[in-house]
């Protein structure tokens, strides 16, 4: 086992166990209710942590990462605190789409505008979709009113 990789195991586990602390800290709370979100995503965390890690520790892993430079991160880390400061003024949903527009439109590999807008608006609008259906349809949240909702 070289050093990068038992580097790798360690990071792996040490998200297993955050991820874990997490899930057992989301079912300790008095309002279970209110933790049920909380519980859902560190319990996916904690399944995706738990399997890199037996891909890290099985030696399972392509050496094909690809570094993806700080520099280039800067605009959607931009996009997406104008998004944040626009909650109240637009509504979180309408933020929200207008961020995953942005950013998919920004990233995306596609060379033609039209195409490449029409990919960025598709994805924005169902992801979208998926979360105004998760939130306040399953699990009944409640947000502030912005422009459209």
């Amino acid at each position: 086992m070289t050093g990068t990789h038992k580097y790798h195991v360690f990071i792996s586990a040490l998200v297993v166990v955050v991820s874990g602390a997490t899930f057992a800290l989301s079912f300790s709370q008095d309002n279970s209710e209110a933790y049920l979100f909380p519980s859902i995503v560190a319990f996916s965390m904690l399944c995706l942590s738990l399997l890199s890690l037996a891909r890290e520790a099985l030696n399972l892993i392509a050496d094909d990462f690809i570094p993806f430079p700080l520099v280039s991160q800067i605009p959607a880390v931009v996009i997406m605190v104008a998004g944040v400061i626009s909650i109240e003024s637009v509504g979180m949903y309408e933020s929200t789409f207008l961020v995953l527009l942005l950013i998919s439109f920004w990233y995306s590999p596609i060379e033609r505008f039209r195409n490449r807008f029409l990919h960025s608006l598709l994805f924005a609008v169902g992801f979208s979709a998926l979360m105004y259906l998760l939130f306040s349809i399953v699990l009944n949240v409640q947000f502030s009113r912005g422009l459209l909702i």
